[in-house]
């Protein structure tokens, strides 16, 4: 019930957050900006409209048509009512699975649905709507024809997301593994015209093929030494076997399998892709990646540890997690030292939350990874649906955190509502803040 508490506050507070920023975005800030995307202050009289426009944010991340006309514009109304609708129905299954102390199960035990698996799937589909809405109302005209390819590939992650969070056996688990991760592999092509960003999409496709042959390799060491695949009976099999000897096989299955998740979280050693492939990426696309496909991952470890109550309790899994979470932290608060590109700032920054999310891990706290991830990935969408918000503002991307000085004579909301999610994301507490003041 506490945490339950705590969910509810964090998602009163995530909507209070965009509500302010609704409003932010709806007033309108008369500056000049010229074909060069250079601001000047004021309303010039006799400016030359073909050259310069008058800029209201409220028309720049609401007004204009894309290229496709009404066609995308219905398409991208449909998915966001998708969304909704399933958001909605998952709401009605958690109202009644509430009254369930074990769930519901469903195809012979391959789907199972809790209260947990539905509070992590009305999460990310909330989240997923808010991005997609971004995704598509940040510089409509430059988009050349992969609109339509965009929506259909986020919409075929979303289903992967869907099955694989609500899976019970590792067969379907792996049919849903592999569709998130190929519908990754197209996203991440969609805008890999120059060198550098194809060749971090090609870095990312090689190294996560790779990294998904672990897990295989896992389960199929699972599915020998128990001859079943689905997660319950895996289990007592498990706790059968392992209660007089340390099989090293199942410690083998388990470390492959734990070693996919943390590649597909970016954490060390598995790291490398991560600020390359964020860097080369479009803004509104390295949104989509830092968030999503952390917070699955999350809340598929999160499920993995709740369905294998010995995942936690094998020494060398568990000193796995701390090897891997100590360098996440160590390596990802070094390398913010030297980081003045600001996408591959929020790449090192990911890193070391993810470090401190594997030490609650560790220390068999999965609750505070459960509120960690949740207030991570709000953090998250805020930050960057501002950065959205200013490289429309200016008319172009902001790649350097040097382009950031001067935001506050700019526009002072934006700048404090800024400066409020970056101190949120490094751990200040405003709250303890004040009681101090005070």
């Amino acid at each position: 019930m506490k945490r339950m508490k705590s969910l509810i506050a964090y998602t009163m507070g995530l909507i209070l957050n965009l509500f302010i920023v609704k409003i932010l975005i709806s007033y309108n800030n008369n500056n000049i900006i010229d074909p060069m995307g250079q601001l000047t202050g004021g309303v010039a009289p006799n400016i030359d409209r073909a050259h310069t426009t008058e800029i209201s944010l409220l028309e720049i991340v609401d007004s204009g048509r894309s290229l496709d006309g009404m066609k995308f514009e219905t398409l991208k109304r449909i998915s966001l009512l998708i969304l909704a609708i399933t958001i909605l129905f998952n709401y009605q299954l958690f109202i009644s699975v509430q009254n369930l102390p074990l769930g519901i199960s469903l195809k012979d035990g391959s789907v199972t649905l809790t209260e947990t698996k539905l509070i992590f799937l009305i999460f990310i589909m909330s989240i997923s709507g808010i991005i997609i809405y971004n995704l598509n109302n940040y510089n409509k005209n430059k988009e050349k024809g992969n609109k339509k390819e965009k929506l259909i590939i986020l919409k075929t992650n979303l289903l992967g997301i869907y099955v694989l969070i609500k899976s019970n056996d590792w067969i379907l688990t792996i049919v849903s593994w592999e569709l998130f991760n190929m519908s990754l592999y197209l996203f991440v092509s969609l805008k890999s015209e120059n060198e550098p960003g194809l060749a971090a999409s090609l870095k990312y496709f090689v190294l996560s093929a790779l990294s998904t042959t672990f897990l295989l390799m896992g389960v199929c060491i699972l599915y020998f030494k128990t001859g079943s695949t689905n997660y319950e009976i895996i289990e007592t099999s498990l706790n059968e076997l392992m209660r007089y000897e340390n099989d090293q096989m199942i410690i083998l299955a388990m470390i492959l399998i734990l070693s996919t998740l943390l590649f597909k979280l970016g954490a060390a050693p598995f790291y490398q892709w991560a600020p390359d492939l964020y860097e080369n990426l479009d803004t509104k696309y390295t949104m989509w990646m830092i968030i999503i496909p952390k917070l699955t991952v999350l809340s598929f470890l999160f499920l993995i540890t709740d369905a294998f109550s010995i995942f936690l309790h094998l020494p060398a899994v568990n000193l796995f997690l701390l090897i891997s979470g100590s360098l996440s932290i160590i390596i990802g608060t070094i390398a913010l030292n030297n980081q003045w590109y600001i996408k591959r700032f929020f790449a090192f920054s990911g890193i070391s939350h993810i470090g401190l999310m594997l030490l609650s891990l560790y220390s068999f706290d999965t609750q505070s990874l459960f509120i960690y991830a949740f207030n991570y990935g709000i953090t998250t969408v805020n930050i960057f649906t501002i950065f959205i918000i200013l490289a429309a503002f200016f008319g172009r991307e902001l790649k350097n955190i040097k382009d950031l000085s001067g935001l506050f004579k700019v526009n002072k909301g934006l700048s404090l509502l800024l400066a409020l999610n970056l101190l949120s994301l490094a751990g200040v507490c405003l709250r303890k803040i004040l009681r101090i003041i005070r």
